[in-house]
């Protein structure tokens, strides 16, 4: 399930430094300051999110400029001729933020049964706090449903926005077929091959996103082969790191897909004007059982800025006990 306890407590302790209480408890706008710790926080908690470009926007549709994956600037000289002027900005990127919620009643048994007693900034920081960086990493997973498979609650929340893998099936990044083998190093290897070499130069990060059931399928495999590399897996517990570069697994990120990406190739981005509603108030507290009732909402999006820098893989076989 998405959020470990230390990622809750880093939530909740990000929430509440990000807002103070006066604010919380009539609900509001999260001012300047407030945003800014907030945002730095909550991509500092999933697995994906810390490592991928993430943009702060000032408006609900922004337009930011590339970084240049990939390019090169290096030019030859010739005496007495100026070389060509290289600018560092090679294009924009456009975002369209999508409105988000998080809706949330507080029960007053809750409120009153709660070590901090009716502390509302407290109570709503767990009841929410906890969930948004999550989230948002697993829509940059499932969003868009690139499986065409999910179905009730995950279908309607896969539906909000495209994340990252939708949106490279979309613009059509090079996609590697397994064939529905099982799990093991030519998987890893035809990714980094398809992948054209000005992207994999050895000064690039480089990982390999997929799940968590992939990577213990390959940890499976390493462990059965009778090498340093398979003693590691069994006696220590070392994490595999095909050719050098790190395996990343956010929660719910699809089965039978894979990635190969410079994580600064991937973009989620925030707009600045983030709401908490929250009344104790009216109507609306039903039989006088609610201690309150309240919604977050923000707006994000997510993006690739160089489609030709990114490879995936489908069709990855994970149902056969991980051999």
């Amino acid at each position: 399930m998405p959020g470990t306890t230390n990622g809750r407590q880093l939530n909740r302790s990000a929430m509440k430094d990000a807002i103070q209480q006066g604010t919380l408890t009539g609900g509001g706008r999260m001012n300047q300051a407030q945003f800014d710790q907030f945002f730095q926080e909550v991509v500092d908690v999933p697995q994906l999110l810390p490592r991928v470009r993430t943009v702060q926007m000032d408006a609900a549709e922004h337009k930011i400029d590339k970084i240049g994956v990939g390019e090169r600037l290096l030019q030859s000289t010739t005496e007495g001729e100026e070389g060509e002027l290289v600018g560092v900005n090679h294009g924009e990127v456009e975002m369209e933020a999508e409105e988000v919620e998080i809706p949330f009643t507080i029960s007053r048994q809750y409120a009153e049964d709660n070590i901090e007693g009716e502390n509302v900034a407290d109570i709503i920081m767990d009841l929410f706090g906890r969930q948004f960086a999550v989230d948002n990493e697993d829509m940059g997973s499932i969003g868009g449903d690139p499986e065409d498979e999910l179905t009730g609650d995950d279908a309607a929340f896969a539906d909000i926005n495209d994340g990252w893998l939708a949106i490279a099936d979309n613009e059509g990044a090079t996609t590697v077929d397994h064939e529905n083998a099982t799990v093991d190093k030519s998987m890893f290897q035809r990714l980094r091959t398809a992948l054209p070499n000005k992207y994999r130069r050895g000064d690039r990060e480089l990982v390999f996103v997929t799940s968590q059931t992939v990577k213990d399928g390959y940890q499976e495999y390493l462990s059965d082969r009778s090498t340093a590399a398979g003693d590691a897996m069994l006696m220590t517990g070392d994490e595999p790191t095909p050719w050098g570069d790190e395996i990343v697994c956010p929660v719910g990120w699809p089965d039978s897909r894979a990635m190969y990406v410079q994580p600064e190739n991937l973009i989620w981005a925030l707009w600045r004007d983030v709401n908490l509603d929250v009344t104790t108030e009216g109507a609306r507290k039903v039989l006088q059982r609610l201690h309150a009732i309240g919604n977050f909402t923000a707006r994000t999006d997510y993006a690739i800025e160089d489609i030709d820098g990114v490879v995936t893989a489908e069709n990855i076989a994970v149902d056969n006990g991980g051999a």
